[in-house]
């Protein structure tokens, strides 16, 4: 009888599909995804994924972009002001 893998973490559901490496990818996005995110604004740990690349400081409401699983930082409200003022350079 030979010992079967352990299966680890998340990426169990998978089961052997997919291959080892791909699981082992996933398996470190998720555990990435799933780390307190300090807000950019307060500094509290208490940053929440909301959806694909936006995340919200549930302590002092701040909403901001960033990378899809990872939360490195970009400030909506500065995208739209440069998107903005680009559009008002333009029209000149």
């Amino acid at each position: 009888m030979s010992n079967s893998a352990k299966k680890s973490g998340s990426v169990a559901r998978f089961g052997p599909r997919y291959g080892v490496r791909i699981r082992a990818r996933i398996l470190e996005v998720e555990r990435e995804a799933a780390k307190g995110m300090a807000c950019p604004k307060c500094g509290a740990i208490s940053v929440k994924r909301k959806s694909t690349a936006i995340y919200q400081c549930s302590h002092c409401s701040y909403k901001y972009a960033a990378r899809a699983y990872v939360g490195q930082f970009r400030d909506i409200t500065t995208s739209q002001k440069e998107a903005e003022g680009k559009t008002k350079e333009e029209a000149k």
